[in-house]
């Protein structure tokens, strides 16, 4: 049988345990992206990464977001 998008069995989209607290926080206000900056911005200045490229790109994204 042919399914088009009309007759295709509808899904609720699941959220996964680990993605709730995440959920929660953006319902309160939570800025996530200035606390990642925070954590990647000390794991640069402790150096935690774990080989050069990751840090690099890193840093890349970083200065986009700036």
């Amino acid at each position: 049988m042919n399914e088009t998008p009309s007759t295709r069995p509808r899904h609720k989209p699941t959220r996964s345990a680990s993605s709730q607290p995440y959920l929660a926080l953006l319902q309160r206000g939570v800025d996530l992206r200035r606390t990642k900056i925070r954590r990647l911005r000390a794991a640069l200045r402790e150096q935690r990464y774990e080989n050069e490229l990751k840090m690099w790109i890193a840093v890349e994204r970083l200065l986009r977001e700036l």
